[in-house]
């Protein structure tokens, strides 16, 4: 009985919101801060950082359009909880992101329903699924896009070792063409020498031979 009149007591729809809008704002500051917790997650979650940072930005600005406006600001936390699904799939522990991402996107749509002002009508909740599978695709394709590229120092720092390892690469791989191309040139001359010694016999045997003395 205690622990439903707590429920009764705090779990209100607008300490809900409150909670969620806390959340997004908290969590979005973390991705968007750059350092090494941001290169951190990079390893974690496998993402560009610099996907991360513009989340982050994202995040805190739903939930502050959440809190302040929350007819308007539901949608957007709808489309950071389907990108915070998407990136938790890629994972190695994917089960909790995506189920607590689930979940948020579930309570945020449950306060909506609980507050009579806010009641969410068949085409807002429509809107919502869209929105969510929107956020799903974009934390899908997004990551892979060429602007996306990670802009952290140590991503830097790696990339310029790939880059480095494949030019490595290459010059191994070119001495094998140069050693085809040797014995090319030794047939080349062996042939030329050849020739030349088959003109040369050529020509002492059209050559007359000294005329005796009587």
């Amino acid at each position: 009985m205690e622990l439903a009149k707590a429920y009764a007591t705090y779990a209100t729809p607008s300490n809900i919101r409150l909670a969620v809008a806390a959340l997004l704002c908290s969590a979005g500051l973390i991705h968007a801060l750059p350092g090494p917790s941001l290169k951190l997650q990079e390893d974690v979650m496998k993402v560009p950082g610099r996907f991360l940072q513009c989340a982050g930005v994202l995040m805190m600005a739903s939930g502050a359009l959440y809190y302040s406006n929350p007819s308007t600001g539901i949608f957007a936390v709808s489309l950071c909880m389907g990108g915070a699904f998407a990136t938790a799939s890629n994972m190695p522990r994917q089960g909790g992101g995506t189920l607590f991402s689930s979940l948020i996107f579930t309570v945020v749509l449950w306060s909506s329903s609980e507050t009579p002002e806010l009641a969410l009508s068949i085409v807002d909740a429509i809107l919502c699924g869209v929105a969510f599978a929107v956020g799903i695709a974009g934390g899908v394709l997004v990551p892979h896009h060429k602007l996306m590229k990670s802009s952290t120092p140590a991503a830097k720092k790696d990339e310029s070792v790939n880059t480095s390892e494949k030019d490595k690469e290459t010059k191994t791989a070119e001495p094998p063409s140069t050693s085809t191309k040797e014995p090319e040139k030794a047939d080349a001359s062996l042939r030329g020498r050849e020739a030349a010694a088959k003109s040369s016999s050529r020509s002492r045997v059209a050559s007359p031979g000294p005329v005796a003395k009587k």
